[in-house]
């Protein structure tokens, strides 16, 4: 017999294990790496494999789980022969770094034919494999499996001959698994005469697809949802036992009892692989000059030209600081990254492509001279270690967004530039989320589909454990029993976070100057062009791949359109990566809350606390960006931040060490970068320390090493003069800090886009708005609410029109009688808001329209390549009012051509008959229908007038006294309910005067859950609440008002967010009644 190994068979309490998936085996297995990995060491094996079903997804994490738990982790894969589904396939166990490297050039041939998800290749590709890669045949799913239990003795002693004359002795083996089965027990044992026959040794493998027996269930109902079918109907088709769990030696080696040489051979196979992972090495493209300059010394260039673009003559601070982190770039021999980066920016630069580093690269100087990022870390006295440090070298990650229409373009720069072989994006791991893990789960367990949509409804944010109780709530659970309900819950809770499928990275590339697929296995990408490697972002970093992210983000889309409409409409150029920060009237418009479109600061949350928080310079945004977030609320640092800017508490600090530190900040620790900070200064430690301890802080898996920081940190402190109380206080404050604090580059990186935004808001308002309605979808508001915005403050904006309306939303010159105030230009609408009118439309319109202009319906109708429903959605929004035409008799026309149209004979004119005009309530439910807007029309004009006139303009509520009753009529806007809220949902409510803020508390919310979720029209009743200073807004309620019959109020002057409104009681705009047709068409149109 071929020997894996020398020397005599000999029994073990151990096991090496060769085949095992993990839950990367996508809806196959049911455990996670790490639980296998723990369940092995817990029955003391001394290896196992992960051979997941055509890729390596989990093998970084296994890799790292099994060495912690002391396994020897065996990197390995089931690939499928000829073509996916053919039910064939061989195991394949890599012996080490040369083996790896083969197995992920194999999984990449696999995959590049499929679609995705798929993969499959010649048996022929397997067999020319070196001795450095395993074959294991004989499972289940193998050809010699079928052939054996079909009683083709012959057939299978062809198949185990064709294998070894193609390949190396000591390479295959044959796999040998019983679970008890008869079927399994018989092949078996032909297995076992065969490898006597062939002299091909047998191993023993389990196959497992979970860790403990308990998990059965859940494989189970993971095979209902790959199949598509309830568990009732699957019968051989599920396992039928529990034992495909991984067991123990014992139990193994009686289970192998005939042929305890099995054991032994995989134990002796498992002896020859080593885990790949610690040796993977990665290297960026190694970039030169032109005259073959060294990274290092291209770099030096490059940064001393950047200095002088950037501070003409430095001080000493800033030369200093280059030469500092320049030599810790050359140290860690980083040079190389940095010019990768800068290829990447200078290509944006040429393009005219409107792009920042942000992140923890904005605390680096060099980024910054270098146009990486557009924030002077040198004058906001930012960390650079937070950033690189010598103590964790490890790459740096730097994050550049993109303006978002531009990514897919750098992408492909990027592709090109270093070539397909070296560059790939990482992988995204879908998972399941609660809802649909339960409904999933319910699926599978038989629940009808009218069952679903409630069990769907009633799981909301509770957790999968707290179903049962929901279940009762909706009027399930006493259709069900209580066993099957516990099993729902159960599997659904072990469900949720589970792998679902591979989906792409927003921007994560990396790129090697070796081959990728030396390092880890690719697939082709969904979408065109696009490659992926099987690892997710955190996967990659940890195996030491070096990533670069390149985001695309809206309002860097917008910021750049603006730029461009700038240009052509005032001669004005702008340049964002040198724009001063210092416009008062900028600061004045953030603090009335008036950021409706403007960056980071527009949700109902911000607006809340700017008029609190009152920011007056750049850094004050810095701070805005950062405090209102969920780590901050939750660490309970807001309101101790706000009473000390507004000087209602006093500014103190745990010790006079800590105001240099603090006192940007008001004495309360809001950044990481601070903490790093009193590391440093009040500890002794050095930068690079405080960053390692910054990431133990923040890390799960590092709260082990707390207490061995913490007295080194104490005692730091303490030789610094800091007594141990206080330096025990400061001690704890830091680690409760470290679950919440915010990168204070990251934070300074957005502020910047914050005030670009707001300075456009204010300053050049036409620009804006065009450039954020071509850039939608984006941010917290509907279109229509962003132009409702824009008119109160002057903007004039006019509706689609036939004959000058573009694809996109363009700037027209002013008319006499337009109000100039707001700028030189209105604004158009873009057809491009037709709800059935897609992208594919732009080439065809703008051909169209740059041959000749459009003289009539007609010509528009055969000239414009607009689909028929798009023709009518133009007619009956107005579109054709400027030939004349009224909307009835436009939307006749439309259908009359559409009907009698050929492209082979001239359109002869149809009659039209006389129709009666649209009422005004349909004509704006049919914009809204239509556009999802209203140019010249509120939504809640579709309800009579005197619906309208019973409640009082959102306006008013201003000039209310705090905790005056009142009751609103609006269209809701937004609705929002953060984590961190504690079950209050918040709306943003507008009718033609203005917008509202409005909290639900849960109790009310939970009593009209479906009308607040689902109505575009309420009425709220409830308290008016204003805060300090004046203009701001928040709310809380005592006795509440009944719902007025009838009263009417005078219109005050138009504002924004002039009051918070605390609700007790909701209601539809048409109690007892069914609304009026135009609002049921409305309602249908925000869906």
């Amino acid at each position: 017999m071929c020997s894996i190994g020398s020397g005599p068979p000999r029994r073990s309490t151990m096991h090496a294990e060769l085949h095992c998936h993990s839950h990367y085996s996508f809806l196959e297995g049911a455990s996670s790496p790490e639980a296998l990995a723990q369940r092995a060491a817990t029955l003391g094996y001394e290896a196992l494999a992960l051979t997941d079903r055509g890729g390596v997804y989990g093998m970084v994490r296994f890799s790292r789980a099994a060495r912690e738990a002391g396994v020897r982790p065996i990197a390995g894969a089931l690939v499928e022969l000829d073509e996916p589904g053919s039910g064939e396939s061989v195991i394949l166990l890599a012996r080490g770094a040369d083996g790896w490297r083969e197995l992920c050039a194999l999984l990449t041939a696999a995959h590049a034919p499929w679609a995705k998800g798929l993969a499959a290749v010649p048996a022929e590709a397997v067999a020319a494999l070196s001795p450095e890669v395993c074959v294991l045949i004989g499972h289940e799913e193998s050809r010699l499996a079928r052939r054996v239990d079909a009683g083709d003795r012959e057939g299978a002693e062809a198949e185990v001959r064709w294998w070894r004359e193609r390949l190396h002795p000591r390479q295959l083996a044959l796999a040998l698994a019983t679970h008890g089965t008869p079927v399994e027990e018989r092949r078996c044992r032909q297995l076992a005469s065969l490898a006597d026959a062939t002299r091909v040794p047998p191993v023993a493998t389990q196959g497992a697809l979970y860790a403990e027996p308990g998990d059965r269930m859940l494989q189970d109902v993971m095979t209902a949802i790959r199949l598509g079918r309830p568990l009732a109907e699957l019968g051989e088709a599920l396992r039928p036992s529990d034992a495909w769990c991984l067991r123990s030696p014992r139990h193994l080696a009686r289970a192998h009892a005939r042929w305890p040489h099995a054991l032994e051979h995989a134990r002796r196979l498992a002896a020859q692989c080593e885990d790949p992972m610690p040796s993977l090495r990665h290297h960026l493209p190694d970039l030169r000059g032109p005259a073959g300059e060294s990274p290092d010394t291209l770099l030096r260039d490059r940064v001393r030209a950047g200095v002088a673009w950037r501070y003409g003559t430095p001080s000493e601070r800033v030369l200093a600081q280059v030469e500092h982190e320049l030599g810790v770039i050359r140290r860690l021999g980083f040079a190389g990254y940095f010019l990768v980066v800068d290829d990447i920016m200078q290509f944006c630069t040429r393009e005219g492509i409107l792009a920042q580093g942000r992140g923890s690269a904005a605390n680096s100087v060099v980024c910054y001279v270098l146009g990486i990022t557009n924030v002077d870390p040198v004058s906001l006295d930012l960390l650079f270690e937070r950033f690189l440090s010598e103590e964790r070298p490890e790459y740096p990650d730097i994050d550049v967004d993109i303006a978002s229409d531009e990514r897919e373009r750098v992408l492909q720069y990027v592709y090109r530039r270093h070539g397909h072989d070296h560059t790939a994006m990482v992988c995204n791991v879908i998972t399941f989320r609660r809802r649909l893990a339960v409904r999933e789960t319910a699926r599978a367990l038989g629940f009808r589909e009218e069952e679903l949509a409630r069990i769907a409804r009633a799981i909301g944010r509770r957790s999968p454990e707290d179903l049962v109780d929901a279940l009762d709530e909706a009027g399930v659970a006493g259709e069900r029993d209580a066993p099957l309900l516990r099993t729902l819950a159960w599997c659904a809770a072990r469900l949720e976070h589970a792998p679902r499928h591979l989906a792409i990275h927003p921007g994560g590339m990396i790129i090697s100057a070796r081959p990728l697929t030396d390092l880890v296995p690719v697939e082709p990408a969904t979408m065109a062009g696009r490659t992926v490697i099987q690892w997710d972002k955190d996967d990659a970093e940890a195996a030491g791949l070096c990533k670069i992210d390149l985001l695309g983000l809206g309002m860097l889309q917008v910021i750049q359109n603006a730029v461009a409409l700038l240009e052509h409409s005032r001669g004005e150029s702008l340049d964002p990566a040198t724009f001063a920060c210092d416009d008062p009237e900028v600061y004045d418009m953030l603090c009335r809350a008036d950021t409706v479109g403007v960056f980071q600061v527009e949700s109902r949350a911000q607006m809340n606390s700017l008029p609190r928080l009152r920011p007056r310079r750049f850094y004050d945004l810095v701070v805005q960006v950062a405090i209102i977030r969920p780590g901050p609320i939750q660490g309970e640092m807001v309101h101790p931040y706000i009473r000390r800017r507004n000087g209602e508490e006093p500014v103190t600090y745990l010790h006079p060490a800590l105001q240099p530190i603090l006192e940007r900040t008001l004495g309360v620790p809001l950044f990481q970068e601070q903490g790093m900070r009193i590391a440093v200064h009040a500890a002794g430690l050095s930068p690079g320390e405080a960053d390692q301890l910054r990431r133990a802080m923040g890390s799960k898996r590092s709260r082990d090493r707390m207490d061995t920081l913490s007295r080194r940190l104490i005692e730091g402190m303490a030789r610094n003069g800091i007594p141990r109380d206080v330096a025990e206080r400061i001690f704890r404050q830091l680690a409760a800090f470290a679950d919440y604090g915010f990168p204070e580059s990251h934070a300074a990186s957005f502020a910047l886009i914050v005030y670009l935004s707001a300075w456009l808001k204010l300053r050049r308002a036409p620009e804006f708005l065009c450039a954020l309605l071509n850039a939608q979808p984006m941010g917290f508001y509907s279109p229509d609410t962003l132009i409702r915005d824009a008119r109160r403050h002057g903007v004039v904006v006019r509706p689609l029109c036939a004959a000058r309306s573009a694809y996109d939303c363009t700037l027209e010159p002013l008319e006499d009688g337009d109000d100039p105030a707001a700028g030189p230009a209105a604004v158009r609408i873009g057809l491009r808001f037709l709800r059935a009118v897609g992208p594919a439309a732009r080439e065809p319109l703008e051909t169209a329209r740059a041959h000749r202009p459009f003289h009539g319906l007609v010509d528009f109708a055969l000239r414009s390549g607009l689909a028929p429903a798009a023709l009518e959605q133009a007619a009956l929004t107005g579109a054709f009012d400027t030939w004349g035409l009224r909307r009835r008799d436009a939307a006749w026309q439309i259908r009359a051509i559409r009907n009698t149209w050929s492209p082979l004979a001239p359109h002869t004119p149809t009659p039209v008959p006389t129709l009666p005009l649209l009422p005004r309530e349909d004509a704006v439910a049919a914009e809204f229908a239509a556009t999802g807007l209203s140019v010249h029309h509120h939504a809640l004009e579709i309800l009579p007038p005197d619906v309208r006139r019973r409640f009082r303009p959102i306006a008013s509520l201003a000039n209310l006294p705090h905790g005056s009753p009142a009751v609103v009529l609006g269209l809701v806007t937004c609705r929002q309910s953060p984590q961190t809220a504690r079950g209050f949902v918040f709306l943003t409510l507008e009718d033609p005067s203005g917008m509202l803020n409005v909290v639900v508390p849960p109790d009310v919310f939970d009593q009209h859950r479906h009308l607040l979720r689902n109505a575009p029209f309420v009425v709220l009743g409830g308290t008016v609440e204003h805060v300090r200073p004046p203009g701001g807004t928040s709310a809380l309620a005592p006795d509440l008002p009944t719902p007025p019959q009838d009263s009417t109020h005078p219109a005050p002057p138009v504002v924004t967010n002039a009051a918070n409104l605390r609700v007790a009681w909701a209601r539809a705009a048409h109690p007892g009644s069914t609304p009026p047709d135009p609002a049921r068409r409305l309602a249908r149109s925000f869906h």
